[in-house]
């Protein structure tokens, strides 16, 4: 039967300018990235289906709408609309790294990347809490809230296969842990194959307690583990040699500075 929770999420454009097709299906999928990590997160990956209930051209608005059998699918879809709720919040006022999901940071940071001149707003409708991702706001945090693409090289450990795919890795620099999440990730190595070996893995970085990277572009085992503080592409962002040396940057980062 279908449910009474209802998600509208809605490009708006500037003007007359049409949405180009592949903007509709990046923001798309990161959308579904977005709720299935929270329903990994929030509901503990139990199952929430959600149905399309309207479509519409013009702005481009899309309306979710859950299709439950019982009262616990239909509190499970409260509970996920409520997650996605707080998402909207944070991310229209761009600040990303409050958001207490980390596995959800990285499509939200991702659907606001899809913001341009003509398209500049997102707009989220869920459980009353109407949020506007701002192209202008989208930016801010890449930068000033230290999230960014990079890539770490560590060991890994952890191995995680219930409810997602993770595990954990040990940077080669501070043996601090990053939670790597697989997720949608279309890289070529099983889990089985990662464990206990030295790789770089690349994708978005949010430095915090505990750091993690989502959004995996790539996966590359390496050779014998070395502690060469340069070879960490990519761990920390607003770095200049000029007035920092690399590994004080690297402590700054870890301080969560």
């Amino acid at each position: 039967m279908a449910g009474n929770v209802t998600v509208t999420m809605t490009l708006e454009s500037r003007g007359e300018a049409m949405i180009p097709f592949e903007t509709l299906a990046g923001v798309l999928q990161s959308f579904v990235d977005l709720i299935g990590a929270l329903q990994r997160e929030v509901v503990g990956g139990l199952p929430v289906n959600w149905g399309l209930a309207d479509l519409r051209k013009g702005s481009a608005t899309v309306e979710l709408r859950s299709v439950t059998t019982d009262l616990g699918s239909e509190n499970r879809a409260r509970t996920v609309a409520s997650a996605i709720a707080r998402v909207a919040a944070a991310a229209a006022a761009g600040d990303y790294e409050s958001i207490p999901w980390v596995s959800a940071r990285g499509p939200a940071l991702q659907m606001a990347s899809w913001l341009s001149d003509d398209i500049p707003t997102i707009q989220l409708n869920s459980m009353g809490t109407v949020a506007r991702i701002m192209k202008e706001q989208s930016k801010a945090p890449t930068k000033a809230r230290g999230i960014y693409l990079g890539s770490i090289r560590g060991t890994v450990e952890a191995l995680n296969r219930r409810q997602d795919l993770r595990f954990t890795l040990y940077d080669d620099v501070f043996d601090s842990a990053y939670v790597c999440y697989l997720g949608r990730s279309t890289v070529p190595y099983k889990l089985d194959q990662l464990w206990e070996k030295h790789v770089a893995v690349k994708g978005v970085i949010t430095p915090g307690r505990p750091s993690s990277i989502t959004q995996i572009e790539d996966i590359r085992i390496l050779g014998d583990r070395s502690a060469d503080y340069t070879k960490t592409e990519g761990a920390f962002g607003d770095w200049d040699s000029s007035v920092e040396d690399r590994i004080d940057a690297l402590r700054r980062e870890r301080r969560g500075e």
